[in-house]
């Protein structure tokens, strides 16, 4: 079979992987702003203009088994600093929302609509460079920072605005160059220290974990750790114990960042976690899972280690119409509820049988499950039939144009077939199902929010309807009230200005 014959039976394989997240939300509040019913649970997506702050525009209401007390429609408006600054965190209070730019400018919202800048002062004698996220604890603000010279810094503030730099000393691994990227508390006040250090070996190059636990906040212990992910990771502090995620979905948890153990959720017959990382709700870790038959699945732990299914709903399910498609998305949780931003994509025909008559035999290729069918031309005889790939009595050469079928019990060849018979009997049977080839058939993928304020009663709307726009998401933040959501607006100097929408739900009468 030629490359182009070939090239088709690869893509076909991987077509229902087509699909990215491509947006991002701020749900807040929106005050009195009349909503509009939307009469499908999923709507293409729209050419909308981005809404000002006094639109409010309208979402789709929830349905379904899992509807609890009622169903819940989304409503969205701008805020007030959309366009006008940029921040590199978002951060969820007991009050609101913080919003930090390079630890230099902080902003301060309730609703996720309205924002004041507030004055952030660092008392140093030395100017200083947060290096990692802000995070709240129990007895305030903390981050790690550092001076010109390298040296690392703890910071900490009462409030998020007024900042202490110590410095600390952390035990040095052996290794020439490493970076701390994160700061986590448990629940017994102990602070911890993730980063990781460059390898290059025999397996190529990767990437190494260290984590440095402290009771004190002075003297900090390098630990070892058992795992060594190869590709995303994060570690997140439930209260109860502190969780690690890595690709492809292993989970280790440990109560003090010492001594950790690996977890399992296959008590459950779960599979893998289908969307990137854990999320936390409250002290509860949740996890999203993809079932071909069920839909998107929650699973929610207080420890990792025991685990519980939330209820499904068909907002979450594919439909005669759209599929969900796994492996790419993102989840947010907070007390407000649970925010999923993932893709939806139409069901495409089903693929027609390829026919071909030659050498009074005839060979059915079944595109849908890469398999085939030789028979005898006259009597209808099976000779063979199997895969297409991996197949013994299937000789498809890496430079050759033509594939080879043999006899499987004797190994003599039955016919063969060039890649240009294969495409000419292809398009013949797209013409004669009516239906057009792969190639020719848009892949509309549509990038959606689905939100629920309790794990039971769901929305969900095509997220350009809220912004009106393709751009990647930035950050999903839920909070008390609302839900945060940021797309980075680049100029033509490639500095950014944050584009925010705030979002919340109503009760359907």
């Amino acid at each position: 079979m030629s490359r182009v014959g070939l090239t088709f039976f690869r893509q076909m394989s991987g077509r229902q992987l087509i699909g990215r997240l491509v947006m991002s939300l701020v749900l807040a509040g929106c005050g009195g702003a009349e909503v509009t019913d939307v009469s499908t649970t999923r709507v293409a997506p729209s050419t909308t203009a981005t809404p000002t702050e006094s639109t409010s525009t309208s979402a789709v209401p929830a349905g379904g088994d899992g509807a609890g007390a009622g169903a819940i429609s989304l409503r969205w408006v701008d805020a007030d600093i959309s366009g006008e600054t940029s921040a590199d965190q978002v951060l969820a209070t007991d009050d609101g929302y913080v919003a930090y730019l390079h630890g230099q400018q902080a902003w301060t919202s309730v609703d996720g609509r309205e924002w004041t800048e507030q004055e952030l002062v660092v008392e140093s004698e030395d100017e200083v460079f947060f290096t990692t996220d802000v995070i709240v604890t129990a007895s305030g603000y903390v981050a790690l920072g550092s001076t010109f010279d390298g040296d690392t810094l703890l910071l900490t503030s009462p409030d998020g605005f007024r900042w202490t730099a110590d410095p600390i000393e952390l035990e040095q691994p052996d290794v020439s160059d490493f970076v701390v990227e994160s700061v986590l508390a448990t629940r017994s006040g102990s602070l911890v220290f993730t980063g990781s250090f460059i390898v290059d070996d025999a397996d190529g190059h990767h990437h190494e974990t260290l984590i440095w636990v402290s009771e004190d906040s002075e003297s900090w212990d390098l630990v070892s750790v058992p795992f060594q992910p190869e590709g995303f990771f994060q570690i997140l502090s439930t209260g109860n114990a502190l969780v690690a995620y890595s690709d492809p979905g292993i989970l280790w948890a440990s109560s003090d960042g010492v001594v950790w153990e690996e977890l399992s959720i296959d008590d459950l017959d779960a599979g893998p976690i289908s969307y990137p990382g854990p999320a936390l709700w409250g002290d509860t870790l949740i996890v999203a899972i993809f079932d071909a038959e069920e839909g998107v699945r929650f699973l929610t732990s207080t420890d990792g280690r025991e685990w519980s299914q939330l209820p499904t709903h068909e907002l979450l399910e594919d439909t005669d119409d759209l599929t969900l498609q796994p492996g790419f998305g993102s989840i947010a949780a907070g007390p407000y509820g649970i925010a999923l931003i993932g893709s939806l994509q139409p069901v495409l025909p089903p693929e027609p049988d390829v026919i071909i008559e030659k050498d009074g035999l005839t060979l059915t290729v079944h595109v849908e499950t890469f398999t085939f069918t030789l028979a005898d031309g006259g009597s209808g005889v099976v000779l063979s039939e199997g895969t297409i790939f991996d197949n013994p009595s299937v000789e498809i050469p890496d430079d050759g144009d033509t594939i080879t079928f043999l006899d499987p019990d004797t190994g003599e060849r039955l016919t063969a077939v060039t890649g240009e018979e294969f495409d000419q009997a292809r398009q013949e049977a797209y013409e004669e199902a009516g239906v057009a080839p792969p190639d020719e058939q848009d892949f509309i993928d549509i990038p959606t929010l689905w939100f629920s304020p309790d794990g039971q009663r769901w929305a969900s709307v095509p997220t350009d309807e809220i912004t009106g726009q393709d751009n990647s998401i930035e950050q999903v933040i839920v909070g008390q009230e609302s839900i945060l959501v940021r797309v980075l607006q680049h100029s033509d100097f490639d500095e950014g200005s944050d584009l925010i929408w705030a979002v919340t739900f109503s009760e359907d009468q």
